[in-house]
């Protein structure tokens, strides 16, 4: 099997958790400390309709679609800020950029020195949000998951052949800007493997690097515990396995300084299946 990765002191690496031995301590004890993290869902709601969604069970069940309201998202930074708490992962049960509320709520954020990092498939992005993500954010993971815009369509479950191109600008536009700030918001291209993009891969983190995305991060996807696809036959990886340890070898050879590559695997079985 191929390393999952050259450097293992990185964002990516389950064991990070062994910084906060504090935190750990005290769940122990029983002694519940103030998260490092949290989680903030802005929105239920979703402009794709990808083949794995994990939020299908939010936006296609019982639960009514929701916006967080700006006012609410205002008063969680705050509440951060008094809580104690280190940062926030902003992703949910949709994306988290359908909400207006979004820019507000990062600089209230920022102002109240809350650490913010982004999960979000980059196609509403504007000129207006690339800008504060770039200045407010440490990171944002654009969900990608291809190389061409054909694979993107299938997964992703939209008709416009177009897209896969305009989040590929508006990500070419996102590391630019953070160049210009040369701050420290990691831009990362975000890719589920699936058997119908296994082939691309070695493609896509190649593109990643051309576009100026920091890092790669690459991982089997989850199906046999997901409402919309449990039920569905496993995935086979079996024909592909070869092709994929090649891909991943020769990605290792795009790093450099500015471009690192991730292929997690420590959560899954040789064949792709989780191992819990």
């Amino acid at each position: 099997m191929v390393k999952e990765w050259d450097n293992p002191y990185n964002p990516f690496n389950s064991f990070k958790v062994l910084m906060w031995r504090e935190w750990l301590e005290g769940i122990a004890k029983g002694e519940f400390l103030v998260p490092v993290t949290v989680d903030t869902d802005p929105a239920n709601a979703c402009n794709y309709k990808c083949i794995w969604c994990n939020a299908f069970d939010y936006m296609h069940g019982s639960v009514k679609k929701q916006i967080l309201p700006e006012g609410h998202l205002l008063k969680l930074a705050d509440f951060y800020k008094e809580w104690g708490t280190h940062s926030t992962c902003i992703a949910g049960g949709g994306e988290p950029l359908m909400n207006p509320g979004m820019p507000a709520f990062l600089e209230k954020l920022n102002e109240n020195g809350i650490e913010s990092g982004i999960i979000t498939n980059g196609s509403l992005l504007t000129d207006e949000l690339i800008e504060i993500i770039a200045r407010t954010s440490r990171w944002c993971g654009i969900s990608m998951d291809a190389a061409t815009p054909e694979t993107y369509k299938k997964i992703k479950g939209i008709s416009d052949g177009k897209m896969f191109n305009k989040v590929i600008e508006n990500i070419r536009k996102l590391t630019k800007k953070c160049e210009e700030y040369n701050n420290t918001c990691d831009v990362a291209y975000k890719y589920l493997l699936h058997p119908l993009n296994a082939d691309e891969l070695y493609d896509a983190a190649k593109l990643a690097k051309d576009i100026g995305v920091k890092d790669f991060h690459m991982r089997p996807v989850g199906w046999d515990n997901l409402t919309v696809t449990k039920d569905k036959a496993k995935l086979d990886f079996e024909s592909k396995i070869k092709r994929v340890e090649k891909q991943c070898a020769n990605a290792f050879l795009l790093e450099n300084n500015h471009f690192n590559f991730y292929g997690v695997r420590h959560k899954f079985q040789p064949n792709m299946e989780r191992k819990i």
